[in-house]
């Protein structure tokens, strides 16, 4: 492979994972995690890496995953959703409603934050 190719080939690389994070962070605001949970530092809920953290980013389980996705799109204990902290999501009557899609690429981009 020539090297002009493989530099296009790392920058397309580079350039997607960047379009995804922004995609992310795109989705997180329109449905409105951000309301509580802040990127990195304080806020009313755990910080999104924290949450990575928790989760273990890159190693985390299958099942801490699927508990990850359903907090996300279920919210609160009651309706399904994982915490470990006294303050709950809100409902999903309460929030904008998150797809299963939106779910999993939320978690994927919470998990990518660590």
């Amino acid at each position: 492979m020539s090297d002009a190719r493989g530099v296009a080939i790392a920058s397309m690389l580079l350039l997607s994972g960047v379009a995804l994070a922004d995609e992310g962070l795109e989705l997180a605001q329109a449905k409105q995690c951000l309301s509580c949970h802040a990127v990195d530092g304080p806020a009313l809920a755990p910080s999104l890496k924290s949450i990575a953290t928790k989760y273990k980013g890159e190693n985390a389980t299958r099942a801490q995953i699927i508990a990850l996705e359903q907090t996300i799109k279920k919210g609160p204990p009651d309706a399904g959703g994982y915490h470990w902290e006294p303050m709950t999501m809100p409902t999903p009557g309460a929030r904008p409603i998150i797809s299963d899609a939106e779910a999993v690429q939320l978690a994927r981009w919470v998990l990518s934050l660590r």
